[in-house]
């Protein structure tokens, strides 16, 4: 990922000057952008968010691939952008987000194959959760005791 390159794409999309860039999308000083831009450093959280607040495609926005801005492209009765959207603001609510990201592509994948199959994961989770906090609330009364 090239950071200069993402703040350009920013820039040709809002017409910001690179100040407003820094202020308006990342809440931080120009000088601190620039020191960003030199050490090519990202912060995709708020890239992500800003992003979402201003329909404009992440995947264009991180590559430079693509269209500017979120089409109405249906996936069934989802449009395909948005639900991609959503499931990388879900990711980065995770404390490990490579392994939340490598996650939500695998249930991407099995939907892809076999949307009932999904189902059966989910059943696999949902029971997986139960047994986890049922172990934590033993623990739990047994240290209280």
């Amino acid at each position: 990922m090239n950071f200069k390159k993402i703040v350009d794409r920013i820039i040709e999309v809002t017409g910001y000057a690179q100040k407003d860039v820094a202020n308006e999308v990342f809440n931080i000083k120009a000088n601190n952008l620039s020191n960003r831009i030199k050490r090519n450093s990202v912060d995709v959280d708020k890239l992500i968010d800003w992003a979402s607040d201003n329909s404009v495609n992440l995947n264009w926005l991180l590559t430079g691939k693509g269209e500017p801005y979120l089409s109405a492209v249906e996936n069934g009765s989802k449009f395909q952008n948005i639900v991609e959207l959503e499931h990388l603001s879900i990711v980065k609510t995770f404390k490990n987000k490579s392994l939340a990201k490598e996650l939500n592509e695998i249930l991407k994948k099995i939907e892809d194959i076999d949307g009932e199959h999904l189902r059966e994961v989910k059943g696999l989770l949902r029971s997986e959760l139960s047994r986890l906090q049922g172990s934590v609330s033993k623990k739990t009364s047994l240290a209280r005791k």
